[in-house]
């Protein structure tokens, strides 16, 4: 797809360099923007002048400097096509990329008109950028893709002062621009080829004739990545963009596409996946192959799945119409075709504010910045209709004596909040009721209301969407149907009862067709429904209308998220594996429970971390680490580290970050060493010497961040505060938390733990007196350690 990268000054050597030495055609330049300022045909030494937002031609300032001077839109092929390109005939090569060439122009026709916005969001008179296509990747793979220089420049309608872009609206767009660009890019490969694809994922699609085996072999920096994610046991977008980072290998600048061609060549030969000798290569165009012409016919709005939405946009929809379509179609197509859609009678525009999603905000530290985008927002009168349907059922099913049961033996020592929300499910007798909340507390709840219904002879039934709702249906002890979808799994259930209790996890996610077919069965046989869901978290679609619709109509009991450590305690040992594992992780900590926490690792011995998720933590955690060993005569001297923390004989210390010199020395994030008399001394007996690389970075290594723990391969750690997004403990290695006396739990393993840390937001005011008494528990995989 497009992945969007800042640029600062300087950064112009990385696009000139490869068509100055001819492994890559020149670049060129593009937008109505670069026009105004006398920019055309090949992009030259002036890209320098724009980077540093000065004139190209007069060299006089453009606007007032800013460390954002451009944005890199990095525009890839699907690895099928590089493929394709780099296997077959001279023919199917300059056929691609001509076919790319095409699609990327009304890429960036899109991208001009719609995401080159003024911060003020006036449009502005055009973009000012340069494209440069690349043909292989650092690791020496047929990769083509182009970047797309976009310019921090803008001249707001109606004046004549040049000004900076919106990037949020770049950003925003610059999703919607790569589903276009590869529906164009399939569109012109198949009227030029005649080529098949398979059916396309989050809007990109591959060649049928390019086996996947054979685009695994030339995918050798995807391999790097998944290893480095691998190491790191992280997960997600996250983890992939911090492992590319990690490791990342120089681009080879020594030989051109044309000078890899034969070793690409003997290595799909040499696989077996290309036979050898002359003959037909994967993307050549099969023996009567026809071009393949634009669609005509008419797209519906339920075709493309808009009924699962409670809205959507209009980037939306194109992000829809192109992945819908398997051989491709051109952006101009596509447009018009929303457009239609929008004002067609399928679909209806929603009044008033939409809720937000992922795509809607750009998150930075402590504050989410909603995007300044396009904010209109339809749904299909199909989507309406169901809501009106859940709506009427849960509002006639008022009183219906549904789901009945004496509650009180099973909420003692439940808080208030919790018992009350335990005794309305099991009494109201409300035939469809909706719970929000999520966590432990919640799966408490859900506990102590499934005993009391099964006491009273009440089947309870649960669908879980997902491995994680079906892991917080287990933890709160129901019975679940076997079901990957849920739309399966209503048509695969037994038909309820009057005694049924149904009870739906992720509700709030649930399409309202579905949420509407299943209140209108339940209320045909008297059965109960409940809905749970978590509203508050964004999503990355809008599916929650349906939930919506039903709380208008009779409301939603919540469940508050925060609630002291104390109150943590199962309140009946048959929830989840029957087992309570004290000590919680402490997400805000007094000092004096900091220098317990350190007094602790220094009793666990030297294979012991002290682990925290933020910096400031990090360092705090090392400083008193120091004092401690320093007090008890543990470090010697003081040995000379210029440039570098001050450190003393014995001391440990771990490599933070490692530039190009720091790596050709061998040095890589995490590498440990200790503090010798006679200089630094690397974990496994190299002297580093006083000639330390300047782009080396070291810290303590008495506490680390998790990813720096995890690096280093420590024995084991002691954790404070969550980890960073998008990583996860590893089941292979033994993870100590700690916790005051009373904190307690019931845990399946390391995850469990780290997803009560959201609970404790107000530990820190239940440790303002004397610090507690601290435990410890070995937490494993499915089962508790020592």
């Amino acid at each position: 797809m497009i992945r969007v990268t800042k640029l600062g000054p300087g950064t112009e050597r990385y696009y000139l360099e490869p068509a100055a030495a001819g492994w890559e055609t020149p670049g060129r330049w593009v937008g109505a923007g670069a026009a105004a300022l006398g920019l055309t045909g090949p992009v030259d030494g002036r890209l320098t002048s724009l980077l540093e937002l000065a004139h190209p031609i007069s060299g006089g300032a453009l606007r007032r400097p800013s460390p954002i001077r451009a944005y890199d839109l990095t525009v890839s092929d699907p690895k099928s096509v590089s493929v394709a390109w780099a296997l077959g005939s001279p023919a199917t090569a300059e056929a691609v990329m001509a076919a790319r060439e095409t699609a990327l122009d009304a890429t960036i026709g899109y991208l001009e008109e719609r995401a080159c916005r003024t911060k003020p969001g006036l449009s502005s008179k055009g973009m000012v950028g340069a494209v440069f296509s690349h043909r292989t990747s650092r690791a020496g793979d047929p990769h083509l893709h182009s970047h797309l220089l976009v310019m921090n420049l803008a001249v707001p309608e109606g004046t004549d002062q040049w000004t900076a872009l919106s990037g949020l609206v770049l950003v925003a767009q610059a999703r919607t621009a790569g589903y276009l660009y590869q529906a164009g890019l399939r569109h012109q490969i198949s009227a030029r080829l005649g080529l098949e694809w398979e059916e396309a994922r989050y809007g990109v699609g591959q060649l049928s004739s390019v086996p996947p085996e054979l685009r695994s072999l030339f995918s050798q920096r995807r391999a790097q990545v998944e290893e480095g994610m691998a190491r790191h046991h992280g997960a997600g977008p996250a983890s992939a963009r911090l492992a590319a980072l990690v490791d990342r290998p120089e681009r080879s600048r020594e030989r051109s596409a044309e000078a890899m061609a034969p070793e690409w060549a003997r290595r799909a030969r040499e696989s077996g996946l290309m036979p050898p000798g002359p003959g037909p290569a994967p993307g050549d165009r099969p023996g009567g192959g026809a071009p393949v012409p634009m669609p005509t016919r008419p797209v519906e709005a339920g075709e493309l799945g808009l009924d699962r939405l409670s809205s959507f946009s209009r980037a939306e929809l194109i992000e829809a119409l192109s992945e819908a379509s398997r051989a491709g179609a051109p952006a101009g197509w596509i447009e018009a075709e929303a457009d239609r859609i929008l004002a067609s009678p399928e679909v209806e525009r929603m009044t008033g504010a939409a809720p937000l999603r992922r795509r809607d905000v750009m998150r930075r530290p402590g504050v989410t910045v909603p995007i300044p985008t396009e904010a209109a927002r339809w749904r299909t009168a199909a989507a309406a209709r169901a809501e009106e349907r859940l709506a009427d059922v849960a509002l006639r099913r008022i009183g219906s004596a549904a789901g009945l049961a004496p509650s009180s033996p099973f909420i003692r020592g439940l808080e208030e909040d919790a018992a009350g929300l335990v005794a309305s499910l099991t009494g109201s007798g409300a035939g469809v009721e909706l719970v929000g909340g999520s966590g432990p507390r919640l799966e408490a709840v859900l506990g102590a209301a499934h005993q009391a219904w099964r006491a009273a002879g009440h089947r309870v039934v649960v669908a879980a969407p997902g491995a994680e709702g079906r892991a917080r249906a287990g933890n709160a002890g129901f019975e679940i149907t076997d079901t990957a979808r849920l739309d399966e799994g209503l048509a695969r259930l037994r038909r309820p009862t009057p005694d049924t209790v149904f009870v739906l996890l992720g509700a709030e996610s649930t399409p309202a067709p579905v949420l509407a077919r299943l209140a209108e069965s339940t209320e045909r046989t008297g059965a109960k429904l409940v809905l749970v869901g978590d509203p508050g978290p964004l999503r990355d679609v809008d599916r929650a209308g349906g939930w919506r619709s039903a709380e208008a109509a009779v409301g939603a009991r919540v469940l508050s998220r925060s609630l002291p450590a104390r109150h943590l305690e199962p309140t009946q040992p048959e929830i989840g594996t029957g087992r309570v594992a004290p000590g919680l992780v402490m997400a805000a900590t007094s000092g004096a429970v900091r220098d317990r926490l350190v007094a602790d690792w220094r009793r666990e011995g030297p294979e012991a971390v002290m682990v925290a998720s933020s910096r400031a933590d990090v360092d705090d955690l090392n400083a008193r680490a120091r004092r401690l060993l320093i007090r008890q005569g543990e470090l010697g001297e003081s040995v000379p580290v210029p440039g570098w923390p001050p450190a003393r004989a014995g001391e440990r210390l771990v490599v933070g970050g490692a530039g190009p010199a720091a790596r050709r020395a061998g040095l890589r994030p995490g590498a440990l060493m200790t503090a010798r008399a006679g200089g630094l001394e690397l974990d496994g007996g190299e002297n580093l010497g006083p000639g330390l690389p300047a782009d080396l970075d070291l810290r303590y290594a008495y506490a680390r961040t998790p990813y720096q723990a995890w690096r280093s391969g420590a024995a084991s750690l002691l954790v404070l505060g969550p980890p960073p997004p998008g990583t996860r403990p590893s089941g292979g290695r033994t993870y100590y938390t700690v916790g005051p006396e009373r904190a307690a739990m019931d845990t399946v393993g390391p995850e469990r733990a780290w997803a009560a840390l959201a609970h404790l937001d107000r530990l820190e005011q239940e440790l303002s007196g004397p610090a507690p008494e601290l435990r410890r528990q070995r937490l494993g995989r499915g089962r508790e350690r020592g």
